[in-house]
C-alpha cells in the first residue's frame, strides 16, 4: 500500500488574504523604476525644478504659513561691454547690420520666431568680428548658469546650506532661487504647471510637490549603484501673474497633510531600517529640521548612506497610496476583516454558484418593493437597474456606447439611495465622468448632500468649508396643504396616463396589431401621404379593423402585381392608347394564347396583302 504525506489547502480567507498582500506590495512599485525609489535629477526635464541657495527649514515655514513663493531667475548676463557705447564702435555697427552678408544670412536663418537669446547671439558674432577690426579683445556674455550665479555670489549647489543663526536677508522674502536664467525658468515653469493642470483636469487629483530632504542610499552592502530618494512631500499648487510683460510663477501650500516616501519606507523595512513617520506636533518649532535628523539617526548604522538637503518642486504621483492604505489589514476591525468581504471575495477566489444573466426590466406600475424616486429620465431597462440597487444587487454592470444614459443612471441610482436614507460613494477614473454626474444632481437641487472629494477640492480647508455648510444646512419648510394638492394632481396625472397606455396597447380590431402600432404607423406615412393623388389619399377602407393578417398580406400581393403591371402600362402613356384595350378575357389558357398569336398573325398577314392590292389616292387618304 503506498504511503503518502498529507498536504494541508490553505484556507480561502488565508488565500485571499495572500493575494491582497500581494497587490498591496505591488501598488508601491519598490522598484528602480519608481521615481519614489530612485529619483533621476535633470536639468532639461520638464517635470520638475531644482532649488538652489534656500534654506529647506525657512522655505517649509513660509510653505506652512501659506505664503506665495515666487521662482526666482538668474539675471541676464550683461550682453554689451562699456567700450562698445563709444561713437565709432555705434557708426561701425549701424554700417554691417546693413552691409555684413554673414550678420543677414544668420538673422534670417532663424526664422521669424526667434527668441532675444538666440539674436543676441549673431549680433555678438558681428560685434566681436568688428572689435577684432579695431584690435579689441573678444567678448561673450556669461551663459554659463554656475558662472553667472558666482559672479552674482549666489550658491549654485544644489546642497542646500544648514540654518546657522546668521541668516541672510534674502532668506526671509518671498522668492525662491533657481539656476535659470529667464527665458529658460518661464519654458519650464510653464511645462510644469501645465503638466500638472492636465493631471488635474484628467485624472481628479494634484501631483505637484515641494520636496523636501532626499536619501542617498544602496541598494545593498555590496552594491556600488548610489540611488537618491525624496523624503518629504509638502502638496502645492503653482500658478503664474503678469508682470512687467513677463509672467512670474509662484507656488503655494494646497493646505493638505504633508506626505512621507511610503515607498521607500516599504523598502527599507526590508533593509533592517524603519524611516521615522511624520508627527503633526503644533508645538514643534522646526519639524522639517527635527524629521530629518530623525532620518539620520536611523540610517546612521549604514555605510555611504547620507541625507541630502536637496529641495524639489515636481510631479510624484501618490494615486495608488490610498489604496495601499485601505488595504492594510489593520485598518479592518476584527469581526468583519478584509478577505471576508463578499466583492473582495468573489474578484479574488471566485463566487461557488454564478448566476450572472442580463437583468429583468420591471413593470414599473406594478413594483413589489422599493419604488425608486428617479430625477432625471430613465427608459424601462435605466429604471430597472435603479430598482436593482435598492434591491441590493450590488453585483451588476451597466454597460452602453456613449449617448446611452449611463450618467443619468448612475445620477438616479445615487439620488434614488439618498432618498432611501442610504450613502453612497462614487469614483471614475475620469474627472469629467465626476463632473457630469456632479452638475446632474446640483440642477435636481441635491448639491447641499454631495461632498466632493477629488482635484481641488481634497484640501482641509476645501473640506472643513464643505462640511460646515452642510452642517448649516436647513431644509426649506413645506406647506402641507401644498404637498398634499400636488400629490393629489400628480395621483391624477398618473391615472390619466396609465389609462393611455392601457388604451393603446390594446389590440387593433382583427389587425393582429396593436392600437399603438397602428397611431405610429399612420404617423410615419403622413409625409407619404402628401405625395399621392388627392383621389388616392382620401380613400378609406370600409372596415379596416377587419381586415386580419391573411387579408392583409392578399391586398399586398394584389397591390404588387398591380405596381409591376403600371409599369409596362406607363410606355404606351394614357390607358386609352394601350392595343389590349377592351380586352376582357383575363384568364387565356396556354393553347388559347398559341391559337390567339396564330389568329393575329393571319390578320396581320391579311391587312399587308389588303395594302399591297389596294393603294388608295391621296384624294381619298384625305376623306379619312
Amino acid at each position: 500500500m503506498a504511503q503518502g504525506t498529507a498536504t494541508t489547502q490553505p484556507s480561502t480567507d488565508e488565500f485571499v488574504r495572500n493575494v491582497i498582500q500581494k497587490y498591496r506590495t505591488k501598488l508601491l512599485d519598490l522598484t528602480g523604476r519608481n521615481p519614489l525609489i530612485s529619483f533621476r535629477h535633470s536639468e532639461r526635464s520638464r517635470s520638475h525644478i531644482r532649488i538652489i541657495d534656500e534654506i529647506p527649514e525657512k522655505l517649509f515655514g513660509k510653505l506652512e504659513a501659506g505664503k506665495q513663493l515666487f521662482f526666482e531667475a538668474l539675471p541676464d548676463p550683461d550682453l554689451i561691454p562699456a567700450d562698445e557705447f563709444s561713437s565709432t564702435f555705434q557708426t561701425l555697427l549701424r554700417r554691417a547690420k546693413t552691409q555684413d552678408n554673414a550678420y543677414k544670412e544668420a538673422l534670417s536663418e532663424l526664422g521669424p520666431n526667434a527668441s532675444p537669446r538666440q539674436k543676441h547671439k549673431v549680433e555678438r558674432e558681428l560685434r566681436n568680428r568688428l572689435r577684432d577690426k579695431l584690435g579689441l579683445a573678444p567678448f561673450q556674455p556669461t551663459w554659463d548658469p554656475l558662472k553667472r550665479a558666482k559672479e552674482l555670489g549666489i550658491n549654485p549647489d544644489y546642497e542646500l546650506p544648514v540654518l546657522n543663526g546668521q541668516t541672510a536677508r534674502r532668506y526671509s522674502d518671498s522668492k525662491i532661487q533657481t539656476l535659470f536664467f529667464n527665458e529658460d525658468l518661464e519654458r519650464k515653469l510653464s511645462a510644469l504647471r501645465d503638466s500638472a493642470r492636465v493631471l488635474e483636469k484628467d485624472a481628479g487629483y494634484n501631483a505637484l510637490y515641494c520636496t523636501f530632504g532626499f536619501l542617498e542610499y544602496y541598494e545593498s552592502d555590496h552594491s556600488n549603484e548610489k540611488r537618491v530618494a525624496p523624503l518629504v512631500f509638502t502638496p502645492v499648487t503653482m500658478d503664474r501673474q503678469l508682470l512687467n510683460q513677463r509672467y512670474s510663477y509662484f507656488i503655494q501650500t494646497r493646505n493638505e497633510d504633508i506626505q512621507v516616501n511610503a515607498a521607500l519606507a516599504e523598502l527599507l523595512k526590508q533593509m533592517a531600517v524603519t524611516l521615522p513617520v511624520w508627527v503633526e506636533d503644533e508645538k514643534e518649532e522646526d519639524p522639517l529640521r527635527t524629521y530629518l535628523r530623525e532620518v539620520e539617526k536611523a540610517i546612521a548604522g549604514k555605510r555611504d548612506w547620507k541625507v541630502r538637503r536637496y529641495v524639489t518642486v515636481g510631479l510624484f504621483t501618490f494615486s495608488t497610496l490610498a489604496m495601499y492604505n485601505d488595504l492594510d489589514p489593520q485598518r479592518w476591525p476584527p469581526d468583519a476583516p478584509l478577505e471576508q468581504r463578499p466583492v473582495v471575495r468573489t474578484l479574488i477566489a471566485g463566487a461557488e454558484v454564478s448566476n450572472v444573466q442580463y437583468a429583468d426590466d420591471y413593470e414599473i406600475d406594478a413594483l413589489q418593493g422599493p419604488e425608486p424616486l428617479v430625477i432625471t429620465d430613465a427608459d424601462s431597462s435605466q429604471h430597472s437597474a435603479v430598482v436593482d440597487v435598492l434591491r441590493n444587487k450590488s453585483s451588476q454592470v451597466i454597460q452602453g456606447p456613449p449617448g446611452t444614459g449611463k450618467s443619468q443612471t448612475i445620477t438616479n441610482i445615487i439620488a434614488a439611495a439618498l432618498n432611501e436614507g442610504l450613502s453612497v460613494l462614487f469614483v471614475a477614473e475620469k474627472m469629467a465622468a465626476l463632473e457630469v454626474v456632479k452638475k446632474r444632481l446640483d440642477d435636481a437641487g441635491l448639491k447641499t448632500f454631495c461632498l466632493e472629494l477629488h482635484s481641488n477640492k481634497t484640501s482641509k480647508t476645501a473640506v472643513t468649508e464643505s462640511l460646515s455648510e452642510r452642517l448649516e444646512y436647513r431644509a426649506p419648510r413645506l406647506r402641507t396643504d401644498q404637498a398634499t394638492s400636488n400629490a393629489e394632481a400628480l395621483r391624477k396625472a398618473r391615472t390619466e396616463l396609465l389609462y393611455y397606455v392601457r388604451q393603446i396597447n390594446e389590440a387593433a380590431g382583427q389587425t393582429g396589431l396593436k392600437v399603438y402600432d397602428v397611431l405610429l404607423g399612420s404617423a410615419v406615412r403622413d409625409e407619404l401621404r402628401r405625395e399621392l393623388p388627392a383621389g388616392m389619399a382620401d380613400a378609406r377602407f370600409a372596415n379596416p379593423l377587419n381586415i386580419d393578417p391573411y387579408s392583409y398580406r392578399e391586398m399586398l400581393d394584389v397591390a404588387g402585381t398591380l405596381e409591376s403591371q403600371m409599369h409596362v402600362l406607363a410606355a404606351f402613356g394614357k390607358l386609352a392608347e394601350h392595343p389590349w384595350r377592351g380586352f376582357q378575357n383575363v384568364e387565356v389558357t396556354e393553347l388559347e394564347e398559341t391559337r390567339l398569336v396564330s389568329l393575329l398573325g393571319a390578320w396581320n398577314e391579311a391587312i399587308r396583302l389588303f395594302k399591297t392590292m389596294f393603294k388608295p389616292s391621296k384624294s381619298v387618304l384625305d376623306q379619312y
